[in-house]
């Protein structure tokens, strides 16, 4: 099924590459520079000052590089989520040629998650090929080791805190080097991803304290999951709270880039190190009925910032739509490096040379694409086919590594059976849940279709506020709750408990990652 938006034009994008490429060359001259590589993970290019946002001064310092450097006013994304936006400007080929798409938020043992090969070359390489000291602090459990981005980094640190560690830990690093190489340094901040994390002061500078509250005391997953699905609609205050939560993180790392550059130039840096921002995607407030991202490719999600300052050329203001894959080339380039094939364009050699922008979205089950060429848009959404008859599908076609949700029945001997299996609405990494009536209440715990559910000190009560106002007290069989924790054998370990108000109507259901055993029997979060 194809969803259409404006016009379909007849450009095609320049042929896409070989991944295989020739060792870079050596950079030119002597006095070769640094170059610092900043991604602002999920910030959308409307609510910089610079692209002309004026409810709040978000980036005064990021604003007065662009106007010294060079600004993209018109720079797409090539991807609405990082796992697949990230490799594809780290080598300059789309996600359909570095094949990364999916990802799990989880540590080591995750259930799911592309990995980038071996064969991919990335700017650390070349940067690496050519003499350089790299190193990366990136914050982003997409992006952890072991997930083939610290290829070419010397120095890789993958859980390397908020903003202001970030500034330390860089600061460390180059501390540390002997200053008798140039260095790339890769910095990747997540501040302003949902929640927006930030210190109070800055939670609260562009909005109502007692509304952050109000959104950072709720479970945040719950609250998005229910604008997502529709079942819910952000409030106007509770819309105003979040864009002023993220309004204050995009301030935050911008003072924490303040005082980095400070730093820079006390040691003397600054007049030899180029310095890029850019972000991997942006965010939706509503639009689309839709909070956060990687749910498809409208402009929203797409339109990113680029700013690239290289001492000594003229500031510039290119207004020709780029994509992010022409960073490769572009900021090897902004270093003297010969970049070898990729499918970028070296934007500071071509600004003005016009082709179709590209982007992909691989959701479970649908794969979406869009073609843009000025103001003309097309968007297209692939399924696969599906058999008419449903007795043709086969388990074999499931998704093992997926999390799904199961609306299940109570069977013989404990055993549930799913009426209805489907892949979850959103694939981020949690404990398995059980939802529906409590069945018996004892002093441990209660147990929930058929499964033991133990209660501890540190599990947290929430939902209905008389229920929660109860708290233990107001668990009775018949409530209907949801719990979600690790498995422990049999038994599961609630984190959290929902209790719902009486008079609620509840499907019972279990979520959770699929697997499958060695008898060819399916569980969802470990339970079947």
């Amino acid at each position: 099924m194809a969803y259409r938006l404006h016009t379909l034009f007849l450009a095609l994008p320049c042929a896409l590459l070989c991944a295989c490429a020739p060792e870079p060359s050596a950079a030119r001259g002597v006095d070769r520079p640094n170059v610092v590589l900043i991604c602002l993970d999920t910030v959308r290019a409307d609510h910089l000052g610079i692209y002309g946002y004026e409810q709040a001064e978000t980036t005064p310092w990021i604003d007065s590089l662009a106007r010294r450097g060079t600004l993209f006013l018109d720079c797409s994304a090539s991807a609405c989520w990082t796992k697949p936006s990230v490799p594809s400007f780290l080598t300059g080929t789309y996600p359909l040629q570095h094949g990364v798409y999916r990802g799990s938020a989880r540590k080591e043992g995750s259930a799911f998650s592309d990995v980038l090969g071996e064969d991919a070359l990335t700017l650390a390489e070349v940067f690496q090929a050519a003499g350089y000291r790299t190193g990366a602090f990136v914050r982003n459990a997409q992006l952890r080791r072991g997930m083939g981005f610290e290829q070419g980094f010397e120095s890789y640190v993958d859980k390397a805190g908020d903003a202001r560690e970030i500034r330390w830990r860089a600061r460390d690093w180059i501390d540390s080097l002997d200053g008798e190489e140039p260095f790339f340094l890769y910095l990747h901040y997540l501040d302003a991803h949902w929640p927006y994390p930030v210190p109070d002061e800055y939670a609260t500078r562009f909005a109502a304290a007692e509304a952050v509250a109000d959104i950072r005391s709720s479970d945040w997953r719950e609250l998005r999951d229910a604008v997502n699905s529709g079942k819910r609609k952000l409030s106007d205050d509770e819309h105003a709270a979040v864009v002023g939560l993220y309004d204050g993180a995009l301030r935050y790392m911008d003072d924490q880039l303040a005082l980095f550059d400070r730093y820079l130039e006390r040691e003397g840096l600054a007049e030899n190190t180029i310095l890029c921002i850019v972000a991997d995607h942006g965010e939706e407030f509503g639009e689309h009925g839709k909070l956060g991202h990687g749910h498809g490719l409208y402009e929203g999600l797409l339109s990113v910032p680029w700013i690239l300052y290289v001492p000594g050329h003229e500031p510039r203001r290119v207004e020709t739509p780029v994509s992010l894959i022409d960073l490769f080339p572009t900021l090897l380039g902004s270093a003297g490096i010969q970049a070898p094939a990729s499918e970028g364009i070296d934007r500071l050699a071509d600004p003005l040379l016009q082709r179709p922008i590209f982007a992909e979205h691989l959701d479970p089950g649908r794969y979406h694409r869009s073609w843009r060429r000025g103001r003309s848009k097309m968007i297209t959404i692939v399924r696969p086919e599906r058999p008419a008859d449903r007795s043709e599908a086969s388990l074999s076609d499931l998704d093992v590594g997926l999390r799904f949700e199961a609306r299940v029945t109570p069977g013989e001997g404990g055993r549930l059976y799913a009426q209805r299996l489907r892949p979850a609405h959103h694939q981020e990494s949690r404990p398995p849940e059980l939802k529906g009536a409590i069945e018996s209440v004892d002093s441990e715990g209660i147990v929930l279709l058929g499964r033991v559910v133990r209660i501890t000190q540190r599990t947290e009560l929430y939902g209905d506020e008389d229920q929660v106002q109860a708290g233990l007290a107001a668990l009775r069989p018949g409530l209907l709750v949801k719990a979600r924790g690790p498995l422990e054998g049999e038994v599961l370990i609630a984190d959290k408990l929902k209790l719902y108000a009486e008079g609620s109507e509840l499907e019972s259901e279990v979520r959770g990652v699929l697997s499958r055993d060695a008898a060819g029997r399916f569980f969802v979060g470990g339970i079947g």
